[in-house]
């Protein structure tokens, strides 16, 4: 904003312009300068006002969590550096349409279709990266 405050400036400030033959002529942006920075204008302040409007849309999390969710308790996790490798591990599988791991309560929860991957599979995909399932709720 900083610089479109500065672009208005210079275009409609009056300056002194001194010709040829000495003579002094007072002088302001050229009519195409200011239609184009008025575009500009424009254009930033729709991509400015654009997150803050309600378009009707849903975030993609929101259309994730909506189906149906299982959680799993899983042993191994150490610390909340191991939710990343649990959530890419099983967001892979098909079926899978999103999953939060928490290193907190010791448990995955996967939002999943009607058809959920076999809790076998599941748990072969956590031992690949060293964690165990325990139970399902």
């Amino acid at each position: 904003m900083l610089k479109l405050s500065a672009a208005f400036y210079y275009t409609y400030r009056k300056r002194e312009v001194i010709c040829e033959d000495g003579s002094r002529i007072i002088c302001r942006g050229s009519e195409k300068s200011k239609r184009s920075l008025w575009i500009v204008t424009a254009f930033v302040l729709i991509l400015f006002c654009i997150p803050y409007l309600n378009l009707g849309t849903t975030s993609p999390t929101d259309i994730d969590r909506a189906g149906i969710h299982t959680t799993f308790t899983i042993e191994g996790m150490t610390c909340s550096g191991c939710e990343t490798p649990v959530e890419l591990a099983l967001g892979k599988l098909e079926g899978v349409n999103n999953v939060e791991a928490s290193y907190a309560e010791k448990q995955v929860t996967i939002y999943h279709s009607a058809n959920i991957p076999e809790e076998q599979v599941i748990k072969q995909e956590l031992l690949k990266i060293g964690y165990n399932l325990t139970n399902s709720r």
